[in-house]
C-alpha cells in the first residue's frame, strides 16, 4: 500500500487521520481480534463462523457469522453492548434470501473483550 497514490482520491479528514495512526498497528489488532474470535464462536454451538480462517494480511473489518435466532442473538448483545450488523437489508416487500436469513457480522472492535459471547446460550 502506497499512501501517495491515494492522498488526491481522500478527504482531508481522512487523510488528517491517516496520517496520525499507526496503521500497521490497527490492521494487526483487527486480525488478531478476527482469529481470537473465532476461537470464542468455534466453541458456541449455536454460532457459526462464514470462514474457519483468513489468510496473514488480510484487514477484516467484520466478523460474519450465522446464528440460530436473530432475536435472541439481537437480545444478548444489546444486553453486553455488542456491536453487530446485518446485510444485505431488504425492503419490506421483499422476502430475504434464506441463505442470508440468520447471516450477521460482529464488529471487529480495537478494545473488545469477546469472551462474553461464551455465555450466550
Amino acid at each position: 500500500f502506497e499512501i501517495n497514490e491515494y492522498l488526491l482520491k481522500i478527504s482531508r479528514i481522512s487523510l488528517f487521520l491517516l496520517r496520525r495512526i499507526n496503521l500497521e498497528k490497527y490492521k494487526q489488532i483487527r486480525y488478531e481480534n478476527f482469529l481470537n474470535l473465532l476461537n470464542i464462536i468455534n466453541n458456541i454451538p449455536l454460532l457459526h463462523p462464514v470462514f474457519n480462517s483468513i489468510e496473514k494480511g488480510v484487514v477484516p473489518f467484520c466478523f460474519p457469522l450465522y446464528v440460530g435466532s436473530k432475536i435472541k442473538f439481537h437480545n444478548f448483545c444489546y444486553k453486553y453492548s455488542i456491536g453487530y450488523f446485518s446485510w444485505p437489508t431488504y425492503p419490506i416487500n421483499v422476502s430475504p434470501i434464506k441463505k442470508f436469513n440468520n447471516l450477521l457480522f460482529l464488529t471487529l472492535h480495537t478494545k473488545f473483550d469477546y469472551k462474553v459471547l461464551l455465555k450466550y446460550e
